[in-house]
């Protein structure tokens, strides 16, 4: 079950079902497009934020173990998503407290009322999490049913050719719209963009070690030619070769031109001359300029 490869022989990754979920809302429609961001109590895969202030979250799956692994090891989260449609209020750690005081708070009643006094209601009740608008798994063709699917979430597919088919659409969890200030967007885009900068360095830094490495590794074994030497000849070889498939190209091209033009030379000649024959011509011209 699933795609294994994407028409053009790739794995399918989670990055390659991210770049394709660009896709699900149209451009038009759409204010951010944020990938692995931290803006609910979670890390969503990708997040789609519309110009109407509507959120969409997609979790991305590329294995059946990785999917039946989000129910066991994101309890909470779920339990946030399906609260909603479920009517469920109170989270898993609002029960181990409850029974672990059960002897000053013996009924659920008393041990809300000293949650809310004591301000312990984000941890304890779903109603103070943030949670987008519309939840959607989105998995390579076949890889999960919609019967596997909660009544909380939506299903996509992605096929090899990178297109997306809505299985199930997700129902509404909520009507709020969150503002940018409420999501704390700017400063998440900030460490994102920190991040990536960081990620980008340390793979600058590993290409940078492995190239010294490689360089002093031909160096000590006294070939004739080094790496900046090889690397030189590399990029000089794939010039020309790209430079010789430009030059054949536009040969070709003033080659159809000049016989093209020289076939409607000949037909407004023979309008006058019936007899002109183009041969006759190239050699005059061969024998004025004493070629053999």
């Amino acid at each position: 079950m699933g795609i294994k490869k994407n028409a053009r022989g790739e794995d399918f990754s989670e990055g390659y079902i991210q770049r394709c979920l660009n896709g699900a809302i149209s451009e038009s429609a759409t204010k951010y497009r944020m990938d692995g961001l931290y803006v609910f109590a979670w890390e969503s895969d990708k997040l789609i934020i519309t110009k109407s202030g509507y959120t969409y979250e997609f979790e991305v799956k590329i294995s059946r173990s990785d999917f039946k692994a989000d129910f066991k090891h994101k309890k909470d989260k779920h339990i946030i998503l399906g609260s909603s449609i479920t009517g469920e209020k109170y989270m898993p750690a609002f029960w181990e407290f409850f029974e672990a005081n059960k002897k000053h708070y013996p009924t659920v009643q008393l041990w809300e009322e000293y949650c809310r006094k004591e301000g312990y209601c984000k941890t304890y009740f779903t109603e103070h999490y943030r949670r987008p608008n519309y939840f959607y798994y989105a998995v390579p063709q076949d890889l999960v049913s919609v019967d596997e699917i909660p009544p909380y979430a939506g299903l996509v597919y992605v096929n090899e050719y990178g297109h997306l088919s809505t299985v199930k659409k997700a129902p509404l969890l909520h009507k709020e719209k969150y503002t940018d200030e409420q999501l704390n967007l700017c400063e998440k885009f900030y460490y994102n963009m920190v991040s990536n900068k960081q990620t980008a360095d340390n793979w600058q830094k590993r290409y940078n070690e492995a190239k010294a490495q490689l360089k002093a590794e031909l160096e000590a074994k006294g070939q004739e030619l080094t790496y900046d030497g090889m690397k030189f000849r590399m990029e000089q070889s794939e010039f020309w070769k790209d430079h010789y498939e430009k030059e054949c190209v536009r040969y070709e091209r003033e080659m159809r031109y000049n016989v093209t033009e020289r076939r409607l030379l000949i037909q407004e000649i023979r309008k006058y001359d019936p007899t002109f024959k183009i041969d006759g011509i190239e050699q005059q011209v061969m024998k004025i300029h004493g070629i053999k």
